[in-house]
């Protein structure tokens, strides 16, 4: 058998640069460039959980493991602009933003059921910029006589978890005053289709069916950057099919991805999950990305 002997090293490293550069332009070509941190996050989280189980087999498995699930797939991308908000035993994920300019207006929502605002007031003195809004049925209203600019505007409303579809006449005036769904909320009370972070602290598992396609978020245009919630361990048959499928239109939808998944208090009882919207072009160039947003990023 016989060997090419290089006698001359500079020859040797020169067909080696070649070869490289031959391969970075024949995958340049003809397969394309790498895939955005979006699209890779998705495709794995695609492949660790689209598997042919039970609704209980898959809450079995991907209940205790789901934050090392998506630690692997998605929070490993942001994990450098992530910040924790709040304290030990109640907090929220905050992305911090690529760009910023002055027309730019930054608006989150908090929505609880305890008198506190500590966290709104550190993420207020963290962006001075947001507007912050915290519901709670504890709170005193304060909205009408507080600065925006310097203080978290507080509402004493309980919200419901599950969003009716905005009906534009009588139907608005016809609610229940002392219990909105966020749809009504946002739109006719704020009077804005576009939140940076929403924040919620209960009934994570029907909050979150706001976000998927035809729901009332979608029919009124609303769309939220950032969303924050608690979702509870399902208890019973119906609650561990509906977490699967709630997992299964997030994926699908292609809206929203899940970017961090937490244990509470390190419990197994309840998640912390960070949802962040990928289908909205301002929330991805100021929160996501610097790649262009175009389908093969998604």
């Amino acid at each position: 058998m016989k060997y090419i002997r290089f006698t001359n090293p500079h020859v040797l490293f020169l067909l080696l640069v070649s070869a490289e550069l031959t391969l970075f332009v024949f995958r340049l070509i003809f397969i394309g460039k790498p895939p955005s941190s979006v699209r890779e996050a998705r495709e794995c989280l695609h492949l660790q959980t689209n598997t042919q189980e039970s609704d209980d087999q898959f809450f079995q498995r991907m209940w205790p493991s789901l934050h090392q699930v998506v630690d692997k797939c998605s929070y490993r991308h942001f994990r450098e602009r992530i910040k924790v908000i709040g304290s030990a035993k109640q907090s929220i994920l905050w992305l911090n933003w690529l760009v910023d300019q002055n027309e730019h207006q930054c608006n989150a929502i908090f929505v609880h059921n305890s008198k506190s605002v500590a966290m709104e007031r550190e993420l207020k003195r963290y962006t001075r910029k947001c507007v912050i809004y915290s519901l709670s049925d504890k709170h005193t209203e304060t909205a009408r006589y507080q600065d925006p600019r310097y203080s978290v505007l507080t509402l004493k409303q309980n919200v419901s978890s599950r969003a009716r579809h905005l009906g534009w006449g009588v139907d608005h005036y016809a609610r229940d005053a002392d219990s909105v769904d966020l749809a009504y909320f946002t739109v006719v009370q704020v009077h804005k289709l576009r939140y940076d972070s929403i924040n919620i602290f209960y009934d994570g598992s029907q909050h979150i069916k706001s976000l998927f396609t035809k729901s009332p978020f979608d029919d009124a245009n609303l769309a939220t950057c950032q969303f924050n919630i608690i979702y509870n361990r399902p208890k019973g048959r119906l609650a561990r099919r509906d977490f699967r499928y709630n997992w299964k239109r997030l994926l699908y939808d292609r809206r929203y991805l899940v970017a961090g998944v937490r244990k509470v208090r390190g419990s197994d009882d309840a998640l912390a999950i960070l949802l962040l919207n990928i289908s909205e072009p301002y929330c991805w160039a100021k929160y996501i990305s610097n790649q262009p947003f175009v389908a093969k990023n998604v």
